[in-house]
Formats: structure tokens, sequence, C-alpha cells
């Protein structure tokens, strides 16, 4: 059985990716580190299957800008030798999403894409 998780993405980040053209993109990849701003997956127990919603409040309201279904979470320093070619395309791309921390433990990555809309 699978569980749910929330991860709250501050409005500068939101910002920043509709700056950057993300809105109504594929989400593919997530980051998780030890901060309060990129949530640990790895103390929250994810697990392959699991879903990561992606909220953020703004004008007094919670958004869900998507959802990612967890096909396996990757150790950061591992990445380069864990990931197909394709998925480490994947983390290229989604790069925005590693700035609001000070550095990462864990990629969260989807082997089908799922919508997200900053």
């Amino acid at each position: 059985m699978s569980t749910s998780y929330t991860t709250l993405w501050t409005n500068d980040l939101c910002r920043e990716l509709e700056r950057s053209g993300y809105a109504g993109r594929r989400l593919t990849m997530l980051f998780g580190g030890p901060h309060q701003s990129l949530p640990s997956f790895q103390r929250a127990r994810v697990q392959p299957g699991d879903h990561i919603y992606p909220v953020r409040a703004h004008r007094a309201r919670l958004h869900v800008l998507g959802v990612l279904e967890v096909a396996r979470i990757v150790p950061y320093e591992n990445v380069g030798s864990a990931l197909r070619d394709d998925d480490y395309v994947k983390l290229l791309d989604w790069r925005p999403l590693k700035t609001s921390a000070l550095w990462i433990e864990h990629a969260a990555v989807a082997d089908r894409p799922t919508h997200a809309d900053p």
C-alpha cells in the first residue's frame, strides 16, 4: 500500500519556476535534504510507490502543484552512477528545484511523468 506525502514549495521557488517556463511541465524528479526547506525523504521513510505532492500556500489558499509517484530514492552522491542516462537528463532539467537547500541528500525519481503547475 502506498503512502502520500506533501512538500511545501516556497512562493519564491514557485515564482522562479514560473519565470523559467516550468508551469504545466511534467514533474519527473524531486529533491530531499536535511533542512526544513527541503525535507528528507529518508527521514519521512518515503518508499517506491509512494506519492509526493508539492504544495504552495499563496494568497490564503493551499495549492496542490502536482504529484510524483516515486519509482526509487537515490542518494544524491550516487546519482551519477545510479541513474540511467534519460533519468540524469531529468535531474539536470529540474535543477531549479534543488536551489532551495544547501545540499541534497536524495533524489526521488518517477518512471511515469506527472503534472506540476506552480
